[in-house]
């Protein structure tokens, strides 16, 4: 995969995903993409939401490839490929950049964070070393998930170091990764914050706490997803082609 560039957009009657007539080159609208994105989300949320009903009602262990907040299940793999979503996409608009000799730190940056937070996705890197803080620092209430006291310094300090990248965009996918972004935060720490309190009295598998388990994961998936629509149809337009070629 080798080149992503601007379609026109195309007439009513033309399909959404089309091959184009070289080889190799298929071309998706990027407002497909998204609703694809919207439908795999909601399903995994909703799937996931069912499941610990209906195995509560029944009285049997649940079903860890359907929990989002299980560490091996199929929204922890949908997540990490989504991190690498934004690295890619943020890999062409480096591309992009260095071809209209313009800055490209901001594009880099971003992209090794987002690799390094799909990693963290993958073998579940911050709740060790929350479990591991929490033991050493003694930590409960509101920080008995006390990983998310660095991983907001560490969200703020990424905003600093992008603050240039982000002037630098046109207005409106500004707006867009930044909410992406707010929307992200505010599901992986924010409601962690506050379902600490509940977990460290009751445990994870009392109904709120799954019920704030699946809004948080639903906020970080959607505001993942946010930010690969919104890079796409920045660096993209409509459409994006994708092609292959032999090397």
């Amino acid at each position: 995969m080798d080149s992503v560039s601007p379609r026109p957009r195309e007439g009513a009657g033309t399909p959404s995903a089309s091959r184009d007539t070289s080889d190799g080159v298929i071309s998706i609208r990027v407002s497909v993409l998204a609703r694809w994105l919207v439908v795999t989300v909601l399903s995994l949320s909703a799937a996931s939401y069912v499941m610990h009903l209906a195995t509560r009602a029944a009285d049997v262990g649940t079903i860890a490839a359907l929990d989002v907040g299980d560490e091996v299940s199929l929204a922890t793999w949908f997540q990490t490929l989504l991190f690498l979503a934004v690295a890619a996409t943020l890999g062409i608009g480096r591309h992009r950049a260095r071809a209209r000799h313009e800055a490209t730190r901001g594009w880099d940056f971003l992209a090794v964070v987002m690799v390094g937070l799909s990693i963290d996705e993958a073998v579940s890197v911050h709740e060790r070393v929350g479990s591991a803080l929490r033991d050493v620092l003694d930590t409960g209430g509101y920080l008995y998930y006390v990983w998310v006291v660095p991983a907001l310094i560490l969200a703020a300090l990424v905003a600093l170091v992008e603050l240039g990248w982000l002037r630098a965009l046109p207005v409106s996918t500004r707006r867009l990764v930044l909410l992406s972004g707010v929307i992200f935060v505010l599901g992986a720490a924010g409601l962690e914050i506050i379902a600490g309190v509940g977990d460290e009295a009751n445990g994870t598998q009392t109904l709120t706490s799954v019920t704030l388990s699946a809004i948080e994961e639903l906020a970080e998936m959607t505001g993942l997803s946010l930010m690969v629509v919104a890079l796409l149809r920045h660096l993209a337009g409509h459409s994006i082609t994708v092609a292959v070629r032999p090397a």
